[in-house]
Formats: structure tokens, sequence, C-alpha cells
């Protein structure tokens, strides 16, 4: 079991923020779980996943108001050596997903936060310097 207490926030993925849309009790995959402990913040990869599937103004709303209480951290140019090191090993295991998981990771890696998911877990944890959090494992 991991104690979120060691850390100064999280990265929720797309996964975690998706189901905690959808779901309608609070449990330990929802965003109001994780902001309760700490900082909760999430990329410009998660956000635009999000809004992608959506099919209406309504959803793009409800999408949205999923955001609130998160900070998103963007791209900066400094991460560009991070993200080329993650994509020659990713490319190499998942490169249908390669780009969007060297980017994610690589912000984590530059912000030193954990990255909270259960559908990326296998991918993120191949790479050093990234920790990734399956929210089972969240005491």
């Amino acid at each position: 079991m991991i104690n979120l207490e060691t850390y100064k926030g999280v990265i929720l993925e797309t996964d975690i923020i998706a189901s905690s849309l959808l779901e309608k009790e609070q449990t330990n995959e929802s965003i109001t779980y994780y902001l309760i402990r700490k900082p909760c913040y999430t990329t410009v990869i998660q956000i635009t996943e999000m809004l992608e599937v959506s099919d209406s103004p309504q959803e793009e709303e409800i999408i949205s108001k999923g955001f609130i209480g998160l900070r998103i951290l963007g791209l900066h140019p400094r991460y560009s050596k991070s993200i080329a090191q993650n994509l020659k090993i990713l490319n190499k295991i998942h490169p249908e997903i390669a780009f969007r998981c060297a980017v994610t990771a690589a912000i984590s890696q530059e912000s030193l936060l954990p990255i909270i998911t259960k559908r990326f877990y296998a991918v993120y944890s191949r790479l050093e310097n990234v920790l990734t959090i399956k929210p089972d494992d969240i005491r």
C-alpha cells in the first residue's frame, strides 16, 4: 500500500478522471478522493483526450466541470529530452500510445509527481524515474 502523504501532489490519468466523472458515488478512484489528500494535477494530454470524445456542448461542459480543482500542467521545451528518452523505450513496447505516454511521463518526471492510473500502469512502470500508482494500492 502506498501513502500519498509522502508526495507533494499526484497526476491523475485519463482513466481515473473519466471513471470519476461517470461514477455516482465517491470511491478511491474519484477526483474528490484524491483532492482531499493532495494537490491533484493532470496534463494537457488528458484534457484533450476527454474533450475529444465529447459529442455535444453539454458533454464538454460536464467534462470541463470535472477539471475544477485540478491543476493543469502544460509542456515546456525543457521536457524535450525526457520525452525523447521515454519515446525510445515506449515505441518498442506500445507504439500506438507511445507519444501521449512519453509526454505525460516526462511531465511526471520533471514535476516529481507520481501518476495514478490503472489503464496505463504497465506502460509507465517500464520507465525509470516514473512512479506509477494503481488506485487500489493507495491507503
